[in-house]
C-alpha cells in the first residue's frame, strides 16, 4: 500500500479529499451522496474554545449612597484541559451591565480589558438599587461567559 507524505494511505487520502468541480457539473453530476473531507492536514487537532469564568465579581462599596461613585471589579479566567486550576484570560475585552431593580432590561454601563493576570475593573456612577452584571463575548479561543449578578443597595 502506497502512503502520502503524511503517513495517511493514498486510498484513504483520496477518499477523504474532495476537489472542486465546477458549479454546473456538480449540480448535473450530482447523485445524492457528497464525501466532506474528514481530515485536516493543516493541524494535528481540531480547534477547541475553552469555557471562560469571571470569577469574583463585586460592587463596592455596598451600600453606597445615591451619586456617589462605586467600583466593579473580577477576574476572567479558563480551564486549560487536564489542569484543574484556572489560568487568566489577557487582553480580553468584559463588558458591565446595569439593570434596575424591579425592571428587567439589562444598560450597557461600561467595559474594560483584562490585565495580564486577567483582572478588570471599572467605576460607575451609583443612581439607584439595582443588579451589576460582567459578561464576555467569547472570541475564537474561548467561549463567552457572565459573572453572577451582584446587588447595590443605593441610599
Amino acid at each position: 500500500m502506497r502512503k502520502a507524505p503524511l503517513g495517511v494511505p493514498a486510498s484513504l487520502l483520496a477518499a477523504l479529499l474532495v476537489l472542486p468541480a465546477a458549479p454546473a457539473q456538480a449540480a448535473q453530476a450530482s447523485v445524492g451522496v457528497r464525501l466532506e473531507p474528514q481530515l485536516d492536514l493543516r493541524h494535528n487537532a481540531p480547534a477547541r474554545r475553552h469555557a471562560t469564568f469571571i470569577k469574583g465579581f463585586d460592587a463596592t462599596p455596598e451600600p453606597v449612597r445615591r451619586g456617589r461613585k462605586i467600583t466593579l471589579r473580577g477576574w476572567l479566567a479558563y480551564q486549560k484541559p487536564g489542569d484543574p486550576l484556572l489560568s487568566p484570560v489577557a487582553k480580553r475585552t468584559v463588558k458591565i451591565y446595569f439593570r434596575a431593580a424591579k425592571t428587567g432590561k439589562w444598560t450597557y454601563a461600561g467595559s474594560d480589558v483584562t490585565d495580564k493576570k486577567g483582572f478588570f475593573s471599572l467605576k460607575a456612577t451609583a443612581k439607584r438599587d439595582g443588579y451589576w452584571r460582567a459578561s464576555f463575548a467569547g472570541d475564537r479561543r474561548f467561549l463567552r461567559s457572565f459573572g453572577r449578578d451582584d446587588h447595590v443597595d443605593v441610599r
